[in-house]
């Protein structure tokens, strides 16, 4: 059975586009979210085996650590990828800090995005 992944992004197309990628290499998406409380529902109900986080969702380093540990308490076996448009040095530090697995720069290059998925499975 493919592994579960759900997509957390803000930008629509962003959500597309990793969607089409995934799809194409026998992913199964069950959930697109666009926002966080729609991430931390649809998450439990999935429990998928990655999460694909936008820290863009979030205002601030603050949120997106209170966001990444809410996520790793409720699903300790999840992995989470964090993605983002030239994030601060410090943001990626906490997001690692706080239980992302690794850290990929949007607009996404497919060949990194498989293999850090393929890495954690």
């Amino acid at each position: 059975m493919a592994a579960k992944i759900i997509i957390a992004s803000a930008v629509g197309n962003t959500r597309i586009l990793i969607r089409k990628m995934l799809e194409n290499n026998n992913y199964n998406i069950p959930r697109e979210v666009s926002a966080l409380q729609e991430l931390l529902q649809w998450a439990l109900v999935h429990k998928p085996e990655v999460i694909l986080f936008d820290i863009n969702l979030l205002e601030n380093q603050k949120q997106c650590a209170a966001a990444l540990r809410s996520l790793k308490e409720a699903l300790p076996d999840t992995h989470i990828i964090c993605l983002g448009a030239h994030p601060e040095k410090t943001l990626i530090v906490a997001a690692i800090q706080n239980g992302a697995k690794t850290f990929l720069p949007t607009p996404i290059d497919e060949k990194k995005l498989l293999n850090s998925i393929q890495s954690l499975l």
